[in-house]
């Protein structure tokens, strides 16, 4: 049993999750885990093939964390994966200086994947 602050925090996540998270597919190869996720932003810097420095704005997906498991482990995002939602397609993205994901929350639980759009599923 956590600290009083993990277990509410615990409380919190699944509230979130229950009134803002939508149905997704997360795919990394053959793989496919079908779980929920919120929608957020991450802006962050990038240097153009110039050398330019720009600011962009990555589209975040915040998933809990034991909701990617494969054969009962649990998968930290890669590079390369797949978000698919049902209008679109959004790929796992390095951003500098914070990776392809990180921790939306003090306890670890609460994955903040980092993504771009890819592909429209709806024909667009």
């Amino acid at each position: 049993m956590g600290n009083l602050l993990q277990t509410g925090q615990a409380a919190l996540v699944e509230k979130l999750m229950g009134a803002a998270a939508s149905r997704v597919i997360y795919r990394r190869g053959e793989l496919a885990i079908e779980c929920s996720a919120i929608v957020g932003k991450t802006s962050y810097q990038a240097t153009t093939e110039d050398g330019f420095s720009v600011e962009a704005t990555a589209v975040d997906y915040l998933i809990k964390k034991e909701s990617l498991k494969s054969g009962g482990v649990v998968i930290e995002p890669e590079q390369g994966d797949r978000i698919e939602t049902t209008f679109d397609t959004f790929e796992v993205l390095h951003l500098p200086d914070d990776g392809c994901w990180r921790y939306s929350d003090p306890y670890g639980t609460l994955y903040r994947i980092h993504t771009k759009k890819i592909e429209a599923n709806n024909g667009e």
